[in-house]
Parts: structure tokens; sequence; C-alpha cells
């Protein structure tokens, strides 16, 4: 009876696999975007390093199982085994779209959309290409890049630190966790074992590569992100926040980006961010204010102010700076950290 329950479980599985893997990988993602916005980002690292947990034990048990000679008799084994893709789509998909809203939030899509593009590109081919993906190197290096952009983030929370070193640490630990699977999987899948120069080399390209990207600055300063931006005639401080003068946008100019301001008389504007960190992290944050030179096309600095952030306020902590030289034409800030990582760039343009 039990041995007909198993083979009818695999049957229904293998005849609505296109159906289901696609499935679980969209409530991943959906999850993800609920996790992403209504929780405290602590329990969101628990949540996702969770998902990093059952990802990683779906590999090796998965590379156990069928590396066997004999199929394991026992039904909760056999059970496990028909579930296990679905459930490490799961995993694999929420924390693939964690990384994408991360990587979203926290960077512009000016400077970070490589990494955004790949993936979003990951996501979309781990579905049409899943028979690709279930090959144990590219599954690895597939798992890899995601633990590697899960350690990314968690080590700056962690340590309360955007240094480079503490990147590297992060991406140093994913690393030797990689290895130490690669290794496991060496013993219990002899398929595995003939493979393992070429797992152990999709492992260091993604280690190389991610800090390649990281040194660019193509990777955003994780955890940050800007809640809200915007340039304006005045800022004042008062007891309850801040009170902002600006123009009042107008349909369909306040779904277009870039603003459109007036040439102040004293030359002067605002620029006011509200950026989220977590608590007890604290960074300086720089406004670089570029000029489009209209003759030769080329963007300019005209200044680079910056102000403290101290993080744990949900909607992010505010600050602003200033430039008193704000003649007619194209302007963007960039608002970056201290190594030159962008969190997002605001475009306007100064008319007579």
């Amino acid at each position: 009876m039990i041995k007909v329950t198993v083979t009818k479980a695999k049957e229904f599985y293998e005849k609505y696999e296109r159906f289901l893997v696609p499935a679980f990988l969209l409530i991943g993602f959906l999850l993800d975007v609920i996790t992403f916005k209504s929780l405290q980002i602590e329990t969101t690292f628990i949540i996702l390093g969770v998902y990093a947990f059952v990802a990683g034990a779906s590999i090796i048990y998965t590379s156990f199982y069928d590396g066997r000679k004999t199929p394991p008799q026992n039904i909760v084994l056999r059970y496990l085994r028909i579930g296990m893709p679905l459930l490490s789509q799961l995993a694999l998909g929420s924390m693939l779209s964690s990384a994408l809203l991360f990587y979203w939030f926290s960077g512009s899509l000016s400077a970070s959309w490589p990494i955004l593009v790949f993936v979003a590109i990951l996501m979309v081919t781990s579905e049409v290409f899943r028979h690709i993906y279930l090959r144990p190197t590219v599954q690895i290096g597939f798992y890899a890049f995601i633990l590697f952009s899960y350690f990314s983030i968690l080590f700056p929370f962690l340590f309360t630190s955007l240094s480079a070193f503490v990147f590297l640490l992060g991406g140093t630990a994913s690393y030797f966790i990689m290895l130490a699977i690669v290794s496991v999987l060496r013993y219990v899948s002899e398929t595995a074992a003939q493979k393992k120069r070429r797992m152990f080399a999709a492992v260091t390209l993604v280690f190389f590569g991610m800090n390649a990207l990281y040194f660019l600055n193509v990777i955003p300063p994780l955890p940050l992100a800007i809640r809200d931006a915007g340039v304006y005639y005045s800022v004042r401080r008062n007891w309850d926040g801040y009170t902002l003068v600006g123009d009042k946008e107008v349909f369909p100019a306040n779904i277009l980006p870039g603003q459109t301001l007036k040439s102040p008389a004293d030359g002067t504007l605002y620029v006011y961010t509200e950026i989220f960190a977590p608590a007890n992290l604290s960074t300086t944050i720089y406004h670089r204010w570029e000029y489009k030179d209209q003759a030769t096309g080329k963007w300019t600095t005209r200044a680079r102010p910056s102000f403290l952030l101290y993080g744990g306020r949900l909607p992010g902590y505010r600050g602003y700076t200033r430039n008193t030289h704000v003649s007619a034409g194209s302007w963007r800030v960039t608002v970056e950290t201290e190594r030159g990582q962008s969190l997002g760039r605001i475009p306007f343009t100064v008319v007579e």
C-alpha cells in the first residue's frame, strides 16, 4: 500500500512538474516581497538564513539519494526525494528574489544595472532551463552566488559596518561554506566526485566575480536603501521633522523621472533624502552634485557635500545638502558612500 502511494506521488509530480516548479518559484518570490516590505530586517535575515540552510540541505540530500546504487527503502526518505526539488525551488526562489529586491532598493539603476539584469536572468532561466540548473556544477554555482549575496548583506548588518573588509569577510565565509559542501558531495555522490574540479571552479569563479563587481562599485552598499528623495527650494528642520518647500508636481510629471524647477533667485537648491540603515550602523553619505555641460555633453562635479547617517529609523534617516551655485540647465545628484558606491540618482532640470 505504501509502495503504491509513493509511486502515485512520484507520477503526480512528474506529470505536473512543469506547473509545480514555477508555482513554487512564484510562491517564494511573493513570500519574499511580503517579508521585505512588512517584517523587521532582523526577522528577514533569520527567514533568509532558514531558506539558505534548506537549499543547501536539499542539494546534499538529493545527491546522497541519487548517488546510492540501490534506492533507500525507508518511506520517509523516498517521499523527501520526491518533494526536494519543490522545496529547493521555493528556498532558492525566495533567496534569489530577496537578492533582487535588496539590490533594487539599495542601488541606482545606472550603476547597479548589471547585477540587477543578472539576477533577473537567473530568475527567469532557472524555470525555463531548469533541466540545466539540475546539473551538479550549475546548481553549485547557482547556490554559491545566492549564498554570497546573502552573506554580503548579512555581515554589514551584523558588524554594523560598510567597510570593504566586512564585505570580504562575508564573501570569504560563504566561499569556505561552499567548499565544505562540495567536499561533502564528493563523498555522498559518485557523480559529484567525478565533477569536483568543475564545482570547485564554479565556486571560485563566483567568489572572484562578485568581489570584482564590488570593487567596481556595481554592487550597491547593502543593506542601505533610499526611502525618499527630492529637490527643494528650502529645507527646514522643526520639532516634528522637516518642512520641505518645492514645486507641486502634476500628472504626468509626477510619474516621470526627474524634476523641473525654476531657477532660484539666490541660486540655492536643496536635496533631501531618507535612507534606511540597520540600528547601530552609522556612516557618511555624500551628495555628488553634477552639472551637464551643454557643449560637450559631459557631467562635471560641482560639489560633494556630506552628512552623517545613523541607522535604526524604519522610514529612513533624514538628511540634506545644499548647493548655492545652481544655474539653469541639467543637473543630477548621486547619493553615494565614501567609497563611491551609488545608492540612487536624482536627476532634475533648472529653467529660467
